[in-house]
């Protein structure tokens, strides 16, 4: 098969970076803006639109989309049938696959993976090390990053910080100003919200609720 896009006269130089405009050559459709072939696989449905940009060692590919106003830049990879859009950033070495979507402002950076049927949206951002997956969901202002798991049907939203080795995982969910850090693991239908503050090698899990306003738990077993 041949090329599926060619760039177009139209250029910028964007952040130190020329970009160029792409067409698809099957219904002359005009996209978004690539640096290089590189950044935009020939192979498969994966497309850039509007306004969005990838560039310097990023790629895309497989049925993946891009667009909006999204940035993917560095060496971030967005691949299977993840859908980017609105206005997120994705960089540094972080990936996005499987049916992934990401957006609103939200922010994927450092070496972090978002994969299966998760959705980061919102203000959120997700780093360093990171994983979410299954159908979790990360949003609002929620910040997760360290060496977290977050997966199932898990939720971490509002304030909430989610940082260190923790795992959060079930039904379970952070939220509100909460704080969930070191080992700690929530788990089952467990829900830490409030200003409650979960570390050490603490595990909510059952249905318990963890909630009071600065409560702080360390090294504890909380279950219904």
């Amino acid at each position: 098969m041949g090329p599926k896009y060619e760039f177009t006269d139209e250029t910028m130089n964007y952040e130190g970076y020329l970009l160029h405009r792409i067409k698809r050559l099957s219904d002359e459709k005009i996209g978004g803006w690539i640096e290089s072939e590189e950044n935009l696989s020939q192979d498969g449905n994966c497309w850039v639109d509007n306004n969005a940009k990838v560039f310097d060692d990023a790629r895309v590919y497989g049925n993946a989309l891009v667009y909006g106003d999204a940035q993917v830049y560095d060496n971030a990879i967005v691949f299977g049938n993840a859908e980017v859009f609105d206005n997120v950033e994705i960089s540094d070495s972080a990936q996005v696959s499987g049916d992934v979507k990401v957006y609103g402002n939200a922010v994927v950076y450092d070496c972090a993976k978002i994969y299966e049927d998760a959705q980061v949206y919102d203000n959120a951002r997700v780093g360093r090390d990171a994983e979410i997956y299954g159908n979790a969901k990360v949003y609002g202002n929620a910040q997760v990053f360290g060496d977290a798991f977050i997966y199932g049907n898990a939720q971490v939203y509002d304030k909430a910080q989610v940082f260190g080795d923790v795992l959060v995982a079930d039904n379970a969910k952070v939220y509100g100003n909460a704080l969930v850090c070191d080992t700690a693991k929530v788990y089952d239908n467990a829900e830490v919200f409030g200003e409650a503050k979960v570390h050490g090698t603490t595990q909510v899990y059952g249905n318990a609720k963890v909630c009071d306003k600065d409560q702080i738990i360390l090294n504890a077993r909380i279950c219904d």
